[in-house]
């Protein structure tokens, strides 16, 4: 099948540039997306999709993909922008927190290689993947000390620890890219 051809498929890569809008078009890191073979999208076959043309897809996004999560029946996978995660793991802020959960911060990359590895690895996801996905640090790291101190918003796409205003505006920026798209 000629991908460039396949109307399916032509409506599977619209809904992985609108999903990867927000790090296509703004500064998040990283999108997380579960492909499985329901849902509207492309009649229903995202996994299969993905499963066919895996090799073609990041280089048309322009993204890097990291497979997380594989049974056979659905992926879990990290679409993101090296540079963007790269900048944001070199925050002293962050290399901090990195290093207060048990990663050792040499670089970026070992701590992206070992947040990739966890995530991997344990049965549940790591919450400060959170950080790859652009959420502020105060809103993870708080999510993690208390999560009962964390406001659910409306709409919300992750939990807010604190100021309740910066947290929105990024949920917003979120938001606005995939519209955008």
């Amino acid at each position: 099948m000629n991908y460039k051809t396949c109307p399916e498929f032509n409506q599977f890569l619209r809904y992985l540039l609108i999903k990867s809008a927000p790090v296509l078009l703004s500064n998040k890191p990283g999108v997380l997306l579960r492909l499985t073979n329901c849902g509207m999208v492309a009649g229903g076959r995202k996994y299969d999709l993905f499963c066919r043309h895996r090799r073609k897809i990041p280089g048309l996004l322009g993204l890097e993909c990291a497979v997380l999560r594989n049974n056979g029946r659905e992926s879990l996978c990290l679409f993101f922008d090296r540079r963007k995660v790269v900048d944001r793991l070199e925050q002293h802020e962050t290399g901090n927190f990195f290093r207060a959960l048990g990663y050792c911060p040499s670089t970026a990359g070992t701590i992206f290689r070992e947040l990739l590895r966890r995530c991997r690895m344990q049965d549940s996801f790591p919450h400060e993947i959170g950080i790859l996905l652009g959420y502020p640090l105060k809103d993870v790291a708080g999510f993690m000390r208390d999560a009962s101190s964390c406001s659910v918003v409306p709409c919300g796409l992750w939990r807010i620890c604190g100021d309740v205003a910066e947290s929105r505006a990024e949920m917003d920026k979120f938001r606005m890219a995939e519209e955008l798209m």
